[in-house]
């Protein structure tokens, strides 16, 4: 990776094609692994709330509803283990 550009007072100038992720996204590397989802889906299977479940991952509720906002396809599998357990 190039060095990343500084003013004469070394301050950050902003960053080029070439400062991604390895999703090919700038910005912060997300949290949510497979092995955090595969957690969350786990221990709500199991019965846990919403919070024992990301507790137990290692997330915030918050960041959780953030992620389950931004990913459909997850957001999916997290509401057929609720229904499922609600129907029980």
């Amino acid at each position: 990776m190039s060095k990343l550009p500084r003013d004469n007072k070394g301050r950050f100038l902003g960053g080029t094609a070439q400062d991604t992720n390895k999703n090919g996204t700038a910005g912060r590397p997300s949290v949510y692994t497979e092995d955090v989802k595969d957690k969350i889906l786990s221990a709500l299977s199991t019965g846990k709330s919403v919070a024992q479940a990301t507790r137990y991952a290692g997330v915030s509720v918050r960041s959780f509803y953030d992620f389950l906002k931004r990913n459909p396809g997850f957001n999916k599998k997290v509401q057929k283990y609720i229904n499922e357990l609600k129907s029980l």
